[in-house]
């Protein structure tokens, strides 16, 4: 298991595999931070694409990663939200 960890942590922008992240999730608190963006009246939804709500809409959000200050993770988490508004607006126009 210990092999198979270090493997994982020298892993670079890919998912982890569902029984790490499941020992992980079961013995270590996360801190999230959830964004609710508006804009004349409006507010900003995605639909989600992991489980375990995937196709539900929900407002932006996401992990706060170790180290990271909770306004640069709102600041990130508005930045890749307002990507893929964006990638979803051009794809539909």
């Amino acid at each position: 298991m210990i092999s198979n960890l270090n493997n994982v942590l020298n892993m670079k922008k890919e998912m982890l595999p569902n029984d790490v992240y499941d020992l992980l999730r079961k013995s270590t608190p996360f801190c999230n931070v959830d964004l609710i963006i508006t804009k004349d009246n409006k507010f900003l939804l995605g639909k989600r694409i992991i489980k375990p709500y995937n196709g539900y809409w929900s407002v932006p959000g996401g992990r706060i990663r170790k180290g990271e200050k909770i306004m640069n993770a709102i600041i990130r988490i508005a930045k890749k939200g307002k990507a893929s508004r964006s990638r979803t607006n051009s794809a539909h126009n």
